[in-house]
Parts: C-alpha cells; sequence; structure tokens
C-alpha cells in the first residue's frame, strides 16, 4: 500500500543514521556560520531541520509507519513553531541555552510551517521510494 498505514516490520536504522549525520553537516553550517547565502540559511536549513526529525523519529519509532511518522513529526515541528509565540523570559532564557536556540527557535514564523512541510514530506518520499524500496530489492534478492 503506497501510504503504509500498517506498522513496518522491521526498520533497519543504518539508512536512517547515515541521514541524520549528513543532514547536520550540511544543515548545522547554515546556523553557525556564514559559509551559505541568506535564503539558504532562511529556508533550507529548516527544511534540513524538519527532514532531521523525520528520520530520528524513524531511529527511535521502528515500528511507526511512515505516514505515522509523517503525521508525527508535522505535529512535533509545528507545535515547536507555534512555541515560538510565547515570549516569557523562563523559556526565552531556555533558548539562548546551547543548542536549544536550534531546537526551539526564537521567532515565529508562517514561512517556517510551510519550509517544515516540505522537509517532512521530502523525508517521507526518501523513505518510501528510496529506503523502502532498497530494502524490499534487497529481501526479494536473499
Amino acid at each position: 500500500m503506497f501510504l503504509k498505514l500498517q506498522s513496518s516490520p522491521s526498520r533497519k536504522i543504518l539508512p536512517y543514521s547515515v541521514l541524520v549525520v549528513l543532514l547536520i553537516c550540511i544543515g548545522l553550517p547554515a546556523r553557525l556560520t556564514d559559509w551559505y547565502p541568506p535564503f539558504v540559511v532562511t529556508y533550507v536549513g529548516d527544511g534540513l531541520w524538519a527532514m532531521m526529525i523525520y528520520f530520528l523519529a524513524a531511529i527511535f519509532l521502528p515500528k511507526f509507519a511512515p505516514i505515522r511518522l509523517f503525521i508525527l513529526c508535522m505535529i512535533v515541528t509545528w507545535l515547536i513553531e507555534f512555541s515560538q509565540l510565547y515570549q516569557a523570559d523562563w523559556i526565552n532564557t531556555i533558548r539562548h541555552l546551547p543548542l536549544m536556540g536550534l531546537i526551539l527557535g526564537y521567532g515565529f514564523r508562517v514561512e517556517d510551517l510551510i519550509v517544515y512541510t516540505i522537509g517532512i514530506l521530502l523525508g517521507l518520499m526518501i523513505d518510501l521510494f528510496i529506503i523502502d524500496w532498497q530494502t524490499r530489492a534487497q529481501q526479494s534478492g536473499s
């Protein structure tokens, strides 16, 4: 079934782990350096972050079907973005701790919701059409 509502019997974590590391290596410089042009920093970095969330969820929830991972990641990333509307001193103090600003962000932007959706959709497509296809090919060949 295309949307794979049923759970995955056995998801191999290696491809997802490699993708997480790769996305961190590509995306982290967008936040910590001036290596990339502003468009990449503003939009591509957020999309890569959302895609990384999808692959992390795939690692930690190996029995979740891809469509359920998609829904979960959409909820989590959108909640994080909407939490940025709340600007109390205590949460802003947490946001300024090392790495917490990368996770929680600082200010709400509607564009981020769109970019997160695109990033998670790309993660879902990679999962369904590349990783899952290779897994099926290996299982049928053995």
